[in-house]
């Protein structure tokens, strides 16, 4: 009988442990608020620092909700010193499935992020950050859904070469101004999709992709008080690549503002880039079907570029330098190749 006792205390502390969550939270200063509900067997770590003079009330909101298994859960806020008026932080991180992992990192004033995952191994990484100040009604706004297996969202750097599991997708305001504000939305449906995502200034940039194993990134930077950038990614199908690059990247000197591009692809295995770097472009690219390759690059001032294909193994670049030029390619069909470049 006390063998058998013994047995059975051994399987209950066994179950016991392996169904143990694990929620820290580390709240330093005022008017912080944490949140945090577990069901399975989940690991949640909540930091909050708010400076001796911050007079925002409520200074840091954090909502994390876990459900499944080995799933981790971390956000950090910190609101400074002189962050006396207007928004705090607010961060809200839900997951449902197995083995994902969500990191927001937030030290822009009025940053709000949403992160949702469903499904498994699932990773995303998002830092708002500081240290300019937004003014008082600035802000920078993220919402993050995945919806699948193995999507990652990460940084990408000025190669366009995505982040790991290890980085984050990074967003900065620009330099003390109400007006600057930048918003990301990033969706992903399906398995084995990735996306990179660096934004500096004023940007409004969102990437959807559903289907399996696609890529998309986004580099944007404008002035700190420049005209907003708004770049979007729409990818439907499988194996399809987009980047859009908006610059100039880590050089607030040079001009870099009111620049748009727009990627929609659908089918599989397209590979569409858009690069631009002055004031006041604008590119499109659309193609439906497989295998079209379509690359727009601009600098300068004024630019108008469109590519549109339908089909397969089509390719299309345009090339435009100066200022108020305008280029256009259209192609219906199976191995079509066209190219334009034009200067001033």
């Amino acid at each position: 009988m006390k063998k058998t006792t013994l047995i059975f205390a051994a399987l209950f502390a066994s179950s016991f442990a392996m169904a143990q969550n694990t929620a820290t939270t580390d709240q330093s200063g005022n008017n912080n608020l944490s949140t945090t509900d577990q069901t399975g067997r989940n690991t949640a770590t909540t930091i909050q620092v708010t400076g001796m003079n911050a007079t925002v009330n409520p200074s840091n909101i954090s909502e994390i909700t876990q459900s499944g298994e080995d799933n981790s859960a971390t956000v950090s806020q910190v609101l400074g010193n002189s962050f006396n008026a207007g928004a705090g932080h607010f961060a809200t991180i839900s997951q449902d499935g197995n083995d994902n992992t969500a990191f927001v990192r937030q030290e822009q004033r009025g940053a709000s992020a949403t992160v949702e995952q469903e499904g498994a191994n699932n990773y995303a990484g998002l830092t708002q950050a500081g240290p300019n100040d937004a003014g008082t009604a600035g802000s920078s706004d993220a919402g993050i859904r995945q919806i699948g297996d193995n999507n990652l969202l990460s940084t990408v750097n000025g190669n366009g070469v995505i982040g790991s599991s290890t980085q984050r997708a990074y967003m900065q305001n620009g330099n003390s101004f109400d007006s600057d504000k930048s918003f990301l939305t990033v969706e992903q449906l399906g398995d084995g999709n990735k996306a990179g995502v660096y934004l500096m200034g004023r940007t409004d940039a969102s990437i959807f992709q559903e289907g399996d194993f696609n890529s998309a990134s986004i580099n944007s930077q404008s002035q700190s008080s420049g005209l907003i950038n708004t770049a979007s990614i729409e990818q439907l199908g499988e194996g399809n690549t987009a980047r859009i690059d908006q610059g100039p990247r880590g050089n607030v000197n040079n001009t870099g503002d009111d620049n748009h591009a727009d990627i929609l692809q659908s089918g599989d295995f397209n590979v569409a880039s858009s690069n631009q770097f002055g004031v006041s472009n604008r590119s499109a690219i659309e193609q439906d079907g497989d295998f079209n390759i379509a690359n727009i690059s601009q600098t300068g001032t004024l630019n108008i570029a469109d590519i549109m294909q339908e089909g397969s193994f089509n390719t299309a670049s345009i090339m435009q330098t100066g200022s108020m030029n305008v280029g256009s390619v259209i192609q219906n069909g199976i191995g079509n190749t066209a190219s334009i470049t034009q200067g001033n």
